[in-house]
Parts: structure tokens; C-alpha cells; sequence
């Protein structure tokens, strides 16, 4: 109980750290939204960044077992007691739940970038139409003025 105990806050810790690198690689693109007022990332980097944040995500869910009491401790009362008490004395709990708010915060930021490219993207798409419009429309006006 000890062990497992010790091994939850010590992944918390490895992922924590993982999670604030993100972090600090989406504050980058945050002060050039600020400054700037857009953002220079492309869609391929983009899609790296959100798979690391996925990545990350998984390998906490799947690596992880916060809220369940080892099989070791059902039956007994003491270990029971024991694996509550270390879970309080590590703030296990508590740095879980800082580390999914930071892991959704990173996701909004993602999201957000996100948008701003698909927004761009969609007014390129826009113009080009806008463009093929007017070449449609002064093509028949010059075939008006050739007949």
C-alpha cells in the first residue's frame, strides 16, 4: 500500500511536469496572440501539440488508479485505513485534479488556436470564391461586349 502510495505520487509528479512543459509551449503561441493578434502555427504543429496533450491524457488515465481503494486493502480495515491516510498525507487527489485542470486548459487553448486557423482557412476559402465570382462575371461581361 505504502509502495503504490509512493509510486501515484511520483507519476503525478513525472506528469505534472510533462503537463507544465505543455504549458509553457502554449504560452509561446498565447504572447504571440497577444502581441501580435494571431497566432504562427500551422496545422501540422497544431495537430502535435493535441496529440501530445491526448497522449498525456491516456497515459494518466491508463497509468493512474487514484480513486480505487488495491484489492490488498477491501478486506482490511488497517490497510484500508492506511492507503486513505497516505492518499490525504501525498494530496494525491488534490494534484490529480490540478493536473486534469491544467490538461483542460491546455485543450481550450488548442481549441482555440484551432479555430483561429480553421477560421483563416475558411476566409482563403472564401475569397477565392468571392474571386472565381468576379472572373465569372466579367467574362460574361466581355462576351457581352464582343457580340
Amino acid at each position: 500500500i505504502i509502495m503504490l502510495n509512493i509510486a501515484q505520487s511520483v507519476a503525478l509528479r513525472f506528469y505534472a511536469k510533462q503537463t507544465y512543459r505543455l504549458i509553457e509551449d502554449n504560452k509561446y503561441y498565447l504572447n504571440q496572440l497577444e502581441e501580435l493578434g494571431r497566432v504562427k502555427l500551422g496545422s501540422k504543429p497544431m495537430k502535435k501539440v493535441i496529440g501530445k496533450t491526448m497522449s498525456l491524457r491516456h497515459k494518466i488515465a491508463e497509468n493512474l488508479y487514484i480513486f480505487g481503494t488495491p484489492e490488498l486493502a477491501w478486506n482490511d480495515e488497517a490497510l484500508s485505513l492506511l492507503d486513505s491516510k497516505l492518499n490525504e498525507e501525498l494530496d494525491i487527489k488534490d494534484r490529480h485534479y490540478e493536473l486534469q485542470h491544467n490538461l483542460d486548459t491546455i485543450k481550450e487553448t488548442l481549441d482555440l488556436f484551432k479555430d483561429l486557423i480553421q477560421h483563416k482557412h475558411n476566409s482563403l476559402l472564401e475569397w477565392v470564391i468571392i474571386l472565381l465570382i468576379l472572373l465569372e462575371v466579367a467574362q460574361v461581361f466581355l462576351e457581352q461586349l464582343n457580340l
